[in-house]
């Protein structure tokens, strides 16, 4: 079975006709980023200084997506689905 390796680091199996899982995935480094000029390199979403940590948190603590983008007019859904995906894969 053939591994390939995803945004995070981590790793998953390929698909029986050899299609990698993450290309199926959306792609995370098209919405976050660590710079250690910003927030001392912590993973944020890119163009912002808000950390994939803070996102996850809120959303563990049961605050809605839809609040989420309420708080954050210029976050966007898919970057709040790459904060999930990058956490999944960490």
């Amino acid at each position: 079975m053939r591994y390939t390796r995803g945004c995070a680091g981590g790793y998953a199996p390929d698909f029986p006709n050899g299609t990698p899982y993450f290309r199926l995935m959306l792609n995370c480094h098209q919405h976050i980023s660590a710079d250690p000029e910003v927030m001392y390199g912590k993973p944020c979403i890119k163009g912002t200084r808000i950390p994939v940590d803070l996102i996850l948190d809120k959303l563990a603590a049961g605050q809605p997506i839809e609040d989420l983008l309420k708080g954050y007019p210029h976050l966007t859904r898919e970057d709040i689905q790459a904060c999930l995906q990058y956490g999944a894969n960490s």
